[in-house]
């Protein structure tokens, strides 16, 4: 699930704090005619309303653009406009809130911000905009966001646009950048035409781009009237009209922001590669199950890979041979292929790693034998982070019933020794149900990719 604020450019009535923002003082009174349709958002995700602070705490120009009523169970990004001045300094203030920059490219001014809700395991994306542009490569610029800012009112822990300006980039927003009216789109449209008298810089803006012969009351009269096929082909008549009107600034946007997104592939490996994760604990720790649902579950896409020391035969299949140099190489085929996967942004999930080499043997070794297990357990380069699953005995054992509880005491006591010997290992208590490891290792992991994306 996804949260998203889309940003666009722009001051408004705030305490100035930097960045020539005006911070918007709350709690006033609704202006004439706003009480149409802008709800006071008391029901607001936790981790939303923290992040609606912090702009405000560093000063930052803000307001949202729409779906208001949908923060507390958002089933989409949530659309947030940022003063052009503020746009770099959002990140800074976001990130010690656990929320990470997502590098996209192609998209105009858009930002994307992460996070994750662990309490709601739901993961939360903020779409900040410093422009109020349409279309699909954003290439209709309106250049009213600052001027939409400076109209901005509070509402609560929110700052909303003018029920004026919010009509007019809503039905924008519906007829340029998706081409169609959803269900709740067209009810909020209509809600908020009963106070929309064709004033503000996107009504300017409108009436600019329409053709010949309609007027922008003619476009809230169909709002009225739901004629919705009506306004689907207005807006294509308004695209076309302002494209041919501004024929080099709409081909030059058009044309970046496909080149970009061709880029997409090469941009990755550099500004958004992915993270190696190794899972490690006893038998019955649930290593393969948390593997599993973090396939399932994890923001970007998820591989995973076997990197223990003693793989099994495949079904009907001869018996793996176990040679020091055969085992290396087989690691290295998985490690490389497991790379190849990070570098296009990917968690890499290792079911098991090398390091259980490190592991005391209930034996005396000899002197070859000790070289050969600190071969294997250095044979590769140390993944991105380590998570050791922990419970007591008498769980594993009733998880896995293959070895008895002595043993796999002894098991958990070795890998519990790992601590202090593998670089950024974490310790995660397993004896919690499924879904509460996986969470709790969501959160451990994406706060991981959240430094490396801040780097």
């Amino acid at each position: 699930m996804r949260a998203l604020y889309r940003p666009e450019g722009a001051y408004g009535r705030n305490r100035s704090t930097g960045g020539g923002a005006i911070a918007v003082e709350r709690g006033s009174a609704p202006a004439d005619g706003e009480s149409v349709a802008q709800g006071a958002g008391a029901e607001i995700r936790p981790a939303l309303r923290a992040a609606f602070e912090g702009l405000d705490r560093a000063g930052i120009a803000w307001c949202l653009l729409r779906g208001e009523d949908r923060l507390a169970e958002p089933v989409d990004d949530v659309d947030v406009l940022v003063a052009p001045a503020d746009g770099t300094r959002v990140g800074p203030a976001l990130r010690p809130l656990g929320w990470a920059a997502w590098p996209a490219w192609g998209r105009g001014s858009h930002r994307f911000y992460i996070a994750y809700d662990a309490t709601e395991d739901r993961w939360l994306k903020l779409d900040v905009v410093t422009e109020l542009s349409f279309g699909p490569a954003q290439a209709l610029r309106t250049r009213a966001a600052e001027a939409c800012l400076e109209r901005r009112r509070p509402r609560g822990p929110l700052t909303l646009l003018s029920v004026e300006d919010a009509f007019w980039a809503l039905l924008l927003h519906c007829l340029l950048d998706r081409a169609t009216v959803r269900p709740g789109a067209a009810a909020r449209l209509r809600q908020l035409a009963e106070a929309a008298v064709g004033e503000g810089p996107l009504a300017r803006w409108i009436a600019a781009a329409l053709p010949p012969g309609i007027e922008l009351v003619t476009v809230v009269e169909h709002v009225r009237a739901a004629d919705w096929p009506t306004l689907r082909a207005l807006g294509r008549r308004i695209r076309a009209r302002w494209t041919r009107g501004h024929p080099l600034e709409v081909g030059r946007r058009t044309a970046a922001a496909l080149v970009l997104r061709r880029l997409t592939r090469l941009l990755v490996p550099l500004r958004r590669r992915g993270l190696t994760v190794a899972l490690l604990g006893p038998d019955g720790a649930g290593k393969s199950s948390l593997a599993a649902g973090l396939e399932a579950t994890f923001f970007v896409p998820v591989r995973r890979f076997y990197l223990g020391l003693y793989p099994t035969a495949a079904p009907g299949g001869p018996a793996p041979r176990r040679g020091l140099a055969r085992r290396i190489l087989r690691l290295w085929r998985a490690y490389l292929a497991a790379s190849y996967q990070r570098a296009r942004g990917r968690l890499v999930v290792y079911d098991r790693y090398t390091y259980d080499a490190l592991l005391p043997v209930p034996r005396p070794l000899g002197r070859l034998a000790r070289l050969r297990r600190w071969l294997l357990a250095h044979a590769l380069p140390a993944p991105d982070a380590t998570i050791l699953l922990d419970a007591p005995a008498e769980m594993l054992h009733r998880r896995s019933g293959e070895q008895d509880v002595a043993r796999l005491e002894r098991q958990r006591r070795a890998y519990l020794g790992l601590r202090g010997v593998v670089p950024r290992l974490e310790v995660v208590d397993a004896s919690r149900s499924g879904d509460e490891v996986r969470r709790t290792v969501t959160t451990v992991v994406w706060r991981r990719f959240a430094a490396r994306l801040a780097r």
